[in-house]
């Protein structure tokens, strides 16, 4: 770690508690407790002043360290005030990668800092797939950075087939490289309309077909293009057709007008699975981009295997409109939501939160899915038989692989709820360990509730938004395992778009 880094760091620690002791952040508490680390946070354990940047790629848990601080401000999206202190067990369940790759280049790199400074050099791991396979390097461990971070770096001797894997990153678990093939799906979105605040419109279907053996795809590029202006997608999403679950996070286009989904994708052997790109429209603003038609095109596919196919691939345009009317959807806590209370270790079938959907008074709707966030400091292995319930028939749920999320599915059909009616959901399941730790079930970002409008043609309103409610200070830990019920205030509006 450089002295400049650490003089930054010291200073905004410094303008940190003077914010807590002018009240500012009262409701921070100041006991040491578990954070919540997600993907792409900066991370460091505390009293030290080395920065880390963290990745998830499935069970895999990376970290890279930030060389210094204009490395750190190269980065426009990250924040000194946004650095989150963390334990050392915390940072030690982090594997360090040392492997990069910048934008448009495809060289992979090993980087090694030099100590106490903001200097280090950087060596081309210049071998074969299969020769970086077999050397013990992990392809997900590949981050991608940008070239002011790359050329911060001397560059050093090649590391070729003969070199072993750095001691800092895993050992691979990747698949054989196989062969993929990438197509424009028959069934693709025709062109149509993109109304304004919609979600989830589908701009292009693709078809990922598998060979003999399975494939492995690290990261999908998405590029707008077009007779319209980037501002006219508010964001971009991959959506998996299978399940109809949203892959990664939703995207902003970059300066390149392009997005990176960086989420393993498995495609089994001799299999052909499909994945929608899809854009969030913005809300009618001062400027208006009603009749500008936009498109979105697969420019890049990131896998080891051999890729066959012509890219870019580009879907049917959409044209934007701004004068449609929508509906709406809304959600409470609901009437099964308890407060605050101690649980002992052993509880069975108890209720963790509660929530009330109500559809507005436009059409019908439908849920196809709801995903729980679990803040709290339990672990999966604390939760048993944990399931959703509607009040009739329980559904039972699949955890994410870091154990924070879970998942119910309401098949093909979904669960219909009335205009101007509601239905109630529970969480509930067996509490069978954590002693002094807490289980909160919540509702995190604006894609974990799958809903949609019944067709009243020729639209279909699709959910737009959530917004989550902020929680208030966490109260003292407890002899037994606790369960902080919290709700999460849900604004959903509901979003046309034409039927295809």
């Amino acid at each position: 770690m450089s002295k400049t880094f650490k003089k930054v760091i010291s200073v905004t620690t410094s303008a940190t508690t003077i914010l807590w002791l002018s009240g500012i952040a009262a409701l921070a508490p100041l006991a040491a407790m578990a954070a919540t680390i997600n993907e792409g946070d900066t991370i460091r354990v505390a009293n030290t002043f080395d920065v880390y940047i963290a990745k998830y790629v499935g069970a895999k848990k990376f970290k890279r360290l930030i060389l210094s601080p204009s490395v750190f401000n190269s980065y426009g999206h990250l924040s000194w005030s946004a650095i989150k202190t963390v334990t050392q067990a915390e940072m030690d369940a982090f594997t360090t990668s040392t492997l990069v790759r910048a934008v448009g280049d495809p060289k992979v790199y090993s980087l090694v800092p030099t100590p106490n400074s903001d200097s280090g050099s950087k060596q081309w791991v210049n071998m074969t797939a299969e020769a970086f396979t077999a050397a013990g390097y992990d392809w997900d461990s590949v981050y991608e950075i940008n070239t002011v971070d790359r050329d911060t770096y001397t560059a050093g001797a090649d590391i070729t087939g003969g070199t072993s894997a750095s001691p800092s990153t895993s050992p691979s678990t990747s698949t054989a490289a196989g062969a993929v093939t990438v197509a424009l799906a028959s069934d693709t979105p025709a062109a149509g309309v993109a109304v304004a605040k919609a979600a989830r419109v589908p701009f292009t279907k693709i078809a990922l077909t598998a060979g003999a053996s399975d494939v492995s795809i690290t990261a999908i590029t998405a590029q707008r293009t077009g007779l319209a202006a980037d501002a006219a997608l508010s964001s971009v999403a991959l959506i998996d057709n299978a399940t109809n679950l949203q892959v990664g996070l939703n995207q902003t286009l970059n300066a390149s007008h392009q997005v990176v989904v960086r989420e393993t994708i498995t495609i089994p052997a001799n299999t052909t699975k499909y994945y929608t790109l899809a854009a969030n429209m913005p809300a009618v603003s001062g400027t208006s981009y009603a009749g500008q038609v936009a498109s979105l095109a697969l420019v890049a596919v990131e896998t080891i295997a051999t890729v066959s196919g012509t890219l870019p691939i580009t879907g049917n345009g959409q044209t934007i409109n701004e004068s449609l009317s929508i509906g709406t959807f809304s959600g409470t806590a609901g009437s099964l939501n308890v407060s605050t209370t101690t649980k002992a270790v052993g509880t069975t079938n108890f209720n963790f939160s509660g929530l009330k959907l109500t559809a507005g008074s436009v059409e019908d709707v439908t849920i196809y899915s709801i995903r729980f966030n679990q803040s709290g400091s339990a672990a999966a292995s604390d939760l048993a038989n944990v399931v959703v319930s509607d009040g009739t028939t329980k559904y039972a749920t699949t955890v994410s692989s870091d154990g924070k999320y879970y998942t119910a599915s309401f098949g093909t059909a979904g669960l219909l709820i009335g205009k101007g009616l509601s239905k109630e959901f529970t969480v509930n399941g067996d509490v069978v360990g954590g002693s002094a730790r807490t289980i909160k079930f919540d509702i995190y970002r604006a894609t974990d509730i799958v809903v949609k409008g019944t067709a009243r043609l020729p639209l279909v309103p699709v959910l737009c938004a959530l917004t989550r409610a902020r929680p208030g200070p966490r109260p003292p830990t407890l002899p037994k395992a606790r369960r902080e019920l919290s709700w999460a205030r849900l604004i959903l509006w509901f979003r046309a778009k034409r039927l295809m």
